[in-house]
Order: C-alpha cells, then sequence, then structure tokens
C-alpha cells in the first residue's frame, strides 16, 4: 500500500531522496503518472501468460471478479 506514497515522493521531492524501493506483487501499467516508457519496458519483459492477465484485468474487470468468486472450479 507504500507505493503510492513512495511514487509521490519520487516525482515530488527527488532532491530529497537517496534512494527508494517499489516492491509490489502486481503494477498498475495504466497508471497516468507513470511514464510510457517505464509501463512499456514492464510490459515487455514479462512472459506471454502474464501480460494476457494484465490486459485481462484492465480491459475486463468483471471477468476478473468472475474468475475469483466462481465456484466450478477450486482454487
Amino acid at each position: 500500500m507504500g507505493g503510492y506514497s513512495v511514487w509521490a515522493c519520487l516525482k515530488y521531492i527527488p532532491h530529497r531522496l537517496a534512494s527508494a524501493a517499489l516492491i509490489v506483487p502486481a503494477v498498475n501499467y495504466w497508471w497516468p503518472s507513470l511514464p510510457a516508457n517505464l509501463s512499456k519496458a514492464g510490459l515487455d519483459k514479462m512472459v506471454t501468460q502474464n501480460k494476457w492477465l494484465f490486459r485481462v484485468s484492465h480491459y475486463a474487470p468483471w471477468l476478473t471478479y468472475w474468475w475469483m468468486t466462481q465456484k466450478l472450479y477450486p482454487p
């Protein structure tokens, strides 16, 4: 949950920071303030299955919700 705070510090007061680390399980590659070159580089390094996962989660969140709440297949 601290990723947004760290990103804001990097964006607004970089002259006062020596370093920062963003360690998160998933990144929102469509975040408006994330530079386009960083999001493209991050998506390009992923394997194809993970790219599809991120695209489905972004463009069809209802499908992700259904999959997480369905009872047909065990988790």
